[in-house]
């Protein structure tokens, strides 16, 4: 099974760029009314944020290419009139924030704030949010925005007046849907502050180890995280740990995981295995419908390679790929 992988930076506009390239044609995507019946990309795994998969989607479902992302959890992608070829490996944050909600009810704690992303992860998380706390009659404190952008150019400000709002408010316990990146600049600032208290994790920061590594961590109060159930992920390691690059070949990826170690265990540093669930089940259900489309023997795939994406998905959306679900 070839694989050819792209980086979205985490801009949905590069998603894009990505995908274009993906299914182009002779360099381009066909300028047609018609849409291309059949690629070669057959399924297309990613993005990592909610907010580039939400883009993309829409492009593939055009195409009918298999989309099958392992951490994208906004309940709108759940829309399958809106993104039909769309498929996760984790549930959406429907479950999660009904779990949050009773996890504040369970421990008494109904004055609570609210930090959310601009994006649609957050945005949507917290609409989510907001009516699975009204009927466990919790009550905000505040409601805070941050630019999802690192490179917003008042992205320090923001961070600052965030900190403040938490710092003059009464409530103890606060909520962060956030991506890790706006998690970490905002704990830096409680920390400088010397502000402490109770943080509910989502489960973009949850099993961040960037943030549990972070000098003065203890000093911000306690985390509690959410986070989705995984499984095993057998041979993984031994296989990363006796990764090479053959003689000849350029992998950019791997050349640069190379430069964060000096032993031949830096990968196992590097890559955080316990979130390598969701990928192996992607790669699977991949693996499986074109096992079955091809018509793979022991020694031969003699079926038909030139088939449409969607006999893809019809097979791939059979797998149960979301685990407790």
């Amino acid at each position: 099974m070839g694989y050819y992988i792209c980086d979205t930076c985490s801009d949905a506009s590069k998603a894009v760029q990505n995908i274009e390239q993906l299914l182009a044609v002779n360099g381009t995507l066909p300028v047609q009314c018609e849409v291309l019946e059949r690629p070669n990309v057959k399924a297309i795994i990613g993005a990592r944020f909610s907010e580039d998969s939400l883009v993309v989607a829409r492009l593939l479902s055009l195409y009918m290419v298999p989309q099958i992302s392992t951490t994208s959890s906004a309940q709108t992608l759940s829309d399958r009139i809106r993104y039909p070829a769309f498929l996760r490996t984790i549930p959406s944050d429907v479950h999660q924030t009904k779990a949050v909600a009773n996890f504040m009810k369970h421990f008494q704690w109904d004055w609570v704030g609210v930090v959310y992303g601009d994006d649609d992860y957050g945005k949507n998380a917290l609409q989510s949010f907001l009516a699975d706390s009204e009927g466990a009659d919790i009550c905000h404190a505040f409601k805070e925005v941050l630019p999802h952008n690192l490179a917003h150019n008042e992205i320090d400000k923001r961070i600052q007046e965030v900190a403040e709002t938490i710092r003059l408010s009464e409530a103890k316990v606060v909520l962060l849907i956030l991506k890790e990146e706006l998690v970490s600049k905002l704990f830096k600032e409680m920390i400088r502050q010397n502000i402490s208290r109770t943080w509910i994790a989502s489960d973009a920061w949850s099993m961040s180890r960037n943030i549990s590594r972070m000098e003065g961590i203890n000093q911000v109060g306690d985390i509690f995280g959410f986070t989705f159930i995984t499984g095993p992920n057998l041979g993984f390691k031994e296989f990363l740990q006796q990764l090479t690059l053959a003689p000849g070949s350029v992998n950019l990826f791997l050349e640069e995981y190379q430069q964060l170690g000096k032993d031949t265990g830096f990968l196992t540093e590097a890559v955080d295995i316990s979130i390598t669930y969701g990928e192996k089940l992607a790669v699977w259900s991949i693996a499986h419908a074109l096992k079955v489309l091809l018509n793979c023997n022991e020694t031969d795939c003699p079926g038909e390679r030139d088939f449409p994406p969607w006999k893809t998905y019809q097979i791939a959306s059979l797998v149960k790929m979301v685990p407790g679900l």
